[in-house]
């Protein structure tokens, strides 16, 4: 991007988000950019977006710990960014190399998600138990799927991230047989799905006992690709964070507050559903 005159307008974004973010940067940060760009992108531009809203980030982070430390009504947060991809192996997501309709690969997808947080709980108990973050803090796991092509097909009423953090299938519409009108609507329960090799992989993550130490998890397909040619750099971050999911954690040890983070849309348990708040609308720019 730096070397290419015809990219010169996102070159400027990424050295305005690297000015914004490298006091927070960890000192490998750079070298693993060179390697991983879209990973080390999705960094800067979750930081950016929680410095855009009013988080003030920690600079002096243990080492140990995840990415990103800010502090919310007192209590330590800590977030984590993941950049998912497509995997590799029989339960690798396709990629869209033809025109020709085939189904979602939902299971793919879904499986590959459910990877992503898994891993970064596993790294979470880790660092607990080194000392570098503690019982508590929270902790959000931010997953970016960019790097998933067919990603931006999500099933309908319900993101796919959501149902596979709260065990949630097909949705479902019931009818009433004399009238055909329509009586309920929902989605049929999913606690596990299969691999390839037969096995199963549990797919309600907030229900393992475990995962109470997740106060969230955010959502996210955006990248410097997926972005219009930013002509005014300080208007394009501040449009960032549009597309955010965040999905709360009901049974979380340390839970975030609703609105805690008003970007984007985020999901919360209200009785026995999942409530839907949107904060901010697609920016009519993109």
């Amino acid at each position: 991007v730096r070397d290419d005159r015809e990219l010169q307008e996102y070159a400027d974004l990424v050295e305005e988000l690297w000015r914004r973010f490298c006091p927070f940067a960890d000192d490998n940060f750079r070298s693993h950019a060179q390697r991983d760009f879209a990973a080390r992108y999705w960094e800067m531009h979750l930081a950016s977006v929680l410095m855009q809203h009013g988080f003030q980030l920690e600079a002096d982070a243990p080492a140990g710990g995840p990415d990103i430390l800010t502090t919310l009504n007192g209590r330590r947060i800590w977030f984590e960014a993941v950049a998912v991809t497509d995997g590799q192996g029989p339960d690798a997501v396709p990629r869209d190399e033809t025109a020709a309709a085939r189904p979602v690969p939902d299971r793919q997808m879904s499986l590959r998600l459910l990877q992503a947080v898994n891993a970064k709980l596993l790294q979470f108990q880790q660092a607990l138990a080194r000392g570098d973050v503690r019982a508590d803090d929270g902790y959000v796991v931010a997953t970016n799927a960019s790097q998933i092509e067919l990603a931006v097909l999500e099933p309908p009423g319900l993101p796919r991230i959501a149902k596979v953090l709260y065990g949630q299938g097909d949705a479902y519409v019931s009818l009433d047989v004399s009238s055909g009108k329509v009586v309920g609507t929902g989605f049929h329960e999913r606690w596990a799905i299969k691999k390839a090799s037969g096995s199963s992989v549990g797919s309600a993550f907030f229900h393992q006992p475990d995962a109470a130490a997740v106060s969230a998890v955010l959502y996210s397909r955006s990248s410097l690709n997926r972005m219009p040619a930013p002509t005014d750099v300080a208007a394009r971050i501040s449009d960032m964070g549009w597309d955010f999911v965040l999905i709360h954690n009901f049974l979380a040890a340390v839970p975030l507050a609703a609105g805690a983070l008003a970007v984007g849309t985020e999901w919360v348990v209200d009785g026995n559903n999942l409530s839907r708040r949107v904060h901010r609308d697609r920016p009519s720019t993109y």
